[in-house]
């Protein structure tokens, strides 16, 4: 089932709140010293806006109904699996074509002490998975929709791009990715599930290298 269509008053208050909560954390960014606290204000306007965007669009425009939610996380964690899959034999192929180990092109600023850690998990993980799918899946797909899946796909994730700070090509494949799969499934489970496991595998692989 194809996600439902935003309302084009709904999609202009989401927006603008948007844009506020993103003003808001470039402040909280250049005004409070990296670490757990500046986490941690991060980690709370993030679900203030996830309470304020399912408050002007609601659950069901957002693809979140109660019947959908727990079939959209099985379908979450099976696209995960393949995905994952496909990510390791391309790893696989990739240092065995080229000689270099690709997880060393990955790099993370992730804090040092345990606590933020912890944090950095949580709502890099956690919060902003649902965050951003709420708004760039749930809002700006389910608007451009009206105008095509290509469309929809195109122009959601070229926001998602643009509004991640050096942005590469994960985060474009993940555009796109996640665009398929709410398409496909009509969960936002889905790829709320999907870009959680995804931000945590690669921050763990930070980890490790």
């Amino acid at each position: 089932m194809s996600p439902k269509p935003i309302q084009v008053n709904a999609f202009g208050i989401a927006l603008l709140t948007a844009c506020f909560f993103y003003i808001s954390e470039i402040f909280a960014g250049n005004l409070i010293p990296k670490g757990a606290v500046s986490l941690l204000f991060i980690g709370i306007i993030r679900l203030i806006q996830i309470a304020v965007f399912i408050r002007i669009v609601g659950f069901n425009a957002l693809g979140l109904e109660k019947e959908r939610l727990f079939p959209g996380i099985i379908k979450g964690l099976i696209w995960s699996f393949a995905f994952g899959l496909l990510v390791i034999v391309m790893t696989e192929g990739f240092w065995l074509w080229s000689g270099k180990n690709p997880m060393t092109f990955l790099r993370s600023e992730l804090p040092e002490n345990g606590v933020g850690q912890v944090l950095f998990f949580c709502v890099g993980g956690c919060i902003a998975p649902i965050a951003e799918e709420i708004f760039f899946r749930g809002i700006l797909y389910g608007f451009f929709r009206r105008w095509g899946i290509f469309a929809a796909m195109l122009l959601s994730t070229a926001i998602f791009f643009i509004a991640h700070n050096n942005a590469g090509l994960p985060q474009c494949i993940g555009g796109i990715l996640f665009a398929i799969a709410y398409e496909s499934e009509g969960s936002l489970m889905t790829p709320i599930v999907i870009h959680s496991l995804g931000n945590m595998a690669i921050f763990t692989v930070y980890l490790l290298i």
